[in-house]
């Protein structure tokens, strides 16, 4: 939609980049429109990866922009040489990220992301173009004008994009947002690590029916870390997506961060049956106090702590780095990890007395972002091996603690407390501990199976118990 020429500012002896509506396209009012818009939008943005611009303006009835000068090609003419390495593609993804992040808070979105768009430069720096198509989304008056061609051009039922980028809501003409920009991220994201577009068909109507109904095609050797990543970002359905763009720099930052081999190297073969030596690492030096533990599937550990007096969080870490990343909001507790990585957090947590407390079970993605609630006067929860069911301790209406499995279905109850709930490897039992005296942690485990029949309870009371979980064989 415009012209782009090289020129040099004396002011400041540099070089720039001048954008400028041809003469048959600046007496177009829509193009006008667009053009203004852009140099609004854009001029009201500061990140490192995003294009910086420096003027704006009209000379003899002909307007143009003034932007850096950007040395280097294009994202489509890079990846015109194949793949890059997982650990590359996902660098320059989250530089994206933090870019689309950035115009997300101002209340833009791009809504033509796409390599053609994007812009690298020898350094190695991406930048992020042409937000032509962007769609405020914020009534912010230093961004956008009162623009009618602009807001009829983002009406429901008008399709703006670029086939093949564009979100199955975005394809059907709907109301879109930020969700719109993080599937087509998802989309260049596979470009670069599998070399191919993940929605490609033989005709553009074609791929957009792909994008619609099928799922992305993704090479068997992609890392299995990026590989979650990818589905959540190109999920049909927008409540599935990740719910920010900043949720998708922070899954790809964590990606990276990993130092799990595992994470960044194709999914290797068992060659051998052997067990494993087991070792023991330190994953926290910090004074205070350690709530939970669990391993996610991707061989990271979750755990909530209360260091140095302050309120309980959440933490990341990675096996053999004692530097964790602070997860959700201050004051959530961690329950439990779903074999697909969603967590079990405890929200507003309340002490009943002695050792018993009770909050809000609710659930959320492994990568971050709002928690959504699911049950009040929780005291513990764990998944099913499969992640189809959980089983939960709660506090009832008349006093009692109950184990419901699944949830709303009761297997037993007690006058006591009840804590520390667990499914066995095979989901066929679960293991709590039982403490005979309201607020005394004293007590035994109790083992159940899934009708609430006692499998084993011990005679003996211990003094003191904390902490339950099943070795794997049973």
């Amino acid at each position: 939609m415009g012209e782009v020429y090289r020129a040099r500012d004396p002011r400041i002896d540099r070089d720039v980049a001048i954008k400028i509506l041809p003469a048959d396209c600046a007496v177009n009012a829509e193009r006008l429109s667009r053009f203004t818009l852009e140099a609004k939008t854009t001029g009201s943005l500061n990140h490192p990866n995003l294009l910086v611009i420096f003027d704006l303006g009209t000379h003899e009835d002909t307007p143009y922009l003034v932007t850096e000068l950007l040395e280097g090609e294009t994202l489509r003419e890079r990846m015109s040489h194949g793949a890059v390495s997982p650990r590359k593609a996902i660098e320059w993804a989250t530089q994206i990220a933090e870019g689309v992040a950035a115009a997300h808070e101002k209340g833009v979105i791009h809504r033509d992301i796409k390599p053609e768009n994007i812009f690298v430069t020898p350094n190695g720096r991406l930048k992020l173009l042409d937000f032509g198509l962007a769609k405020l989304i914020a009534d912010d008056p230093s961004v956008a004008g009162d623009d009618d061609t602009f807001m009829r051009n983002t009406s429901p039922g008008v399709t703006l994009g670029t086939p093949g980028y564009m979100a199955p809501e975005q394809v059907r003409g709907q109301s879109i947002d930020e969700h719109a920009d993080i599937f087509a991220l998802g989309i260049v994201l596979a470009e670069l690590a599998a070399g191919y577009h993940p929605f490609i068909r033989a005709t553009r109507v074609e791929t957009m029916g792909a994008i619609l109904n099928a799922d992305p095609m993704l090479p068997d050797s992609l890392p299995a870390g990026l590989v979650r990543i990818l589905e959540h970002m190109l999920a049909k359905d927008v409540i599935s997506r990740f719910q920010s763009m900043q949720d998708v720099a922070f899954a790809l930052n964590l990606l990276a961060g990993s130092h799990s081999s595992a994470e960044l190297l194709p999914p290797a073969r068992a060659t051998s049956t052997e067990t494993p030596t087991r070792e023991f690492r330190t994953l926290t030096l910090r004074r205070g106090s350690i709530l939970n533990a669990r391993f996610s599937p991707d061989g990271n550990v979750f755990y909530s702590a209360a260091w140095e007096g302050n309120p309980v969080e959440m933490f990341l870490a990675h096996p053999g780095h004692v530097e964790a990343m602070p997860i959700g909001a201050p004051g959530m507790q961690l329950l439990a990890i779903a074999p697909g990585g969603d967590l079990a957090v405890s929200l507003d947590r309340t002490f009943l007395g002695g050792w018993a407390s009770i909050g809000t079970l609710a659930r959320m993605r492994h990568s971050g972002g709002a928690p959504r609630k699911l049950h009040e006067r929780v005291v513990d929860a764990d998944f099913s091996p499969d992640g189809k069911q959980m089983a939960i301790i709660k506090l009832a209406d008349d006093g009692a603690f109950v184990v419901e499995c699944p949830v709303g279905r009761a297997l037993r109850r007690s006058d006591g407390w009840l804590s520390r709930i667990r499914f066995s490897r095979d989901g066929t039992r679960l293991a709590f501990m039982n403490h005979p005296w309201f607020g005394d942690d004293a007590g035994h485990p109790v083992v159940i199976d899934l009708e609430g029949r006692e499998v084993m309870a011990p005679d003996a009371i211990c003094a003191t118990t904390s902490g339950l979980a099943w070795s794997p064989d049973g």
